[in-house]
């Protein structure tokens, strides 16, 4: 590809995922993108990837674009995929103490006769970086007369952690450990809970729980997705080289991030857990 090939930058002095979240919000883009770039929403995805538009650059120029792929205050990236453009494009998102680095990388080849013949007088790459600076100058305004509503409501940066009421907390600590890779910790005067990365799972025994407790905790209700780096078919593997039988996989599903290959298993309460890994 090539024949629009540019990437532009900006800073922008608000946090990324408030920046991440305007620019994810696909249906409001006519609030904010400049008059002469309008867009017209085809399909809206509830899990974003999936999602089309028709964009119209002008009177003459269009195209069909659709979000391909995203990871969370990362990357959201956007395919055209019928019209006058063909090709790929990817709004980047850096966070540096609370200040965002946002780019815009496009690589488009054109799929129009006129377009072509056109191209060979006119520098459309230098067109739309300058078309491109309206619209950040547009977004950093919609961002600021916007900020006090998203500053106003809480923010939930991660999960810390998660509680698991269990039969028999022994028997749970096994199975995490043994099969998943979890670290078995203990804190407050015995309390046990499962360690992985920068999160846990507190254990709470059935009719033993800790004050405050869910109206009703209830072994083997939850359904839970962990993150691995392992592929399915290794995840398959390695399950059965412990006896661990499988609902059900490998089938694609939709992560926070984007598209998973994941395969269901059950803890000793039943519990559903999903093992997934991202799709490249």
């Amino acid at each position: 590809m090539g024949e629009l090939k540019a990437n532009d930058s900006c800073e922008l002095k608000f946090p990324v995922d408030y920046v991440y979240r305007v620019l994810a919000d696909i249906a409001a883009y006519h609030k904010w993108w400049p008059r002469e770039i309008s867009f017209e929403l085809q399909y809206l995805d509830p899990g974003i990837i999936g999602t089309v538009i028709d964009v119209h650059n002008g009177m003459f120029v269009r195209w069909k674009a659709k979000v391909s792929a995203f990871r969370t205050n990362r990357l959201l990236a956007i395919d055209y995929i019928e019209g006058d453009w063909i090709g790929n494009t990817y709004w980047r998102f850096e966070d540096s103490a609370g200040i965002t680095k946002l780019s815009l990388e496009i690589d488009l080849d054109i799929n129009r006769s006129w377009l072509k013949i056109i191209s060979a007088f006119f520098n459309f790459s230098k067109f739309h970086s300058k078309q491109i600076k309206r619209v950040f100058a547009n977004l950093e305004k919609y961002l600021a007369e916007n900020e006090n509503t998203y500053l106003k409501g809480i923010r939930i940066a991660e999960l810390d952690h998660l509680v698991l009421t269990v039969n028999d907390i022994e028997k749970t600590c096994d199975f995490y450990r043994s099969v998943l890779g979890m670290e078995v910790i203990t804190f407050d005067e015995g309390r046990k809970a499962l360690k992985f990365g920068g999160r846990k799972i507190n254990l709470h025994q059935a009719g033993r729980e800790y004050d405050p407790i869910a109206k009703n905790p209830t072994e083997g209700s939850a359904d839970i997705c962990f993150i691995t780096h392992l592929k399915a078919d290794d995840v398959i593997r390695e399950l059965k080289s412990k006896n661990v039988a499988i609902e059900l996989g490998p089938i694609e599903r939709t992560g926070a991030e984007g598209k998973v290959n994941s395969v269901y298993i059950r803890d000793p309460d039943g519990n559903l857990i999903e093992l997934a890994s991202y799709s490249k």
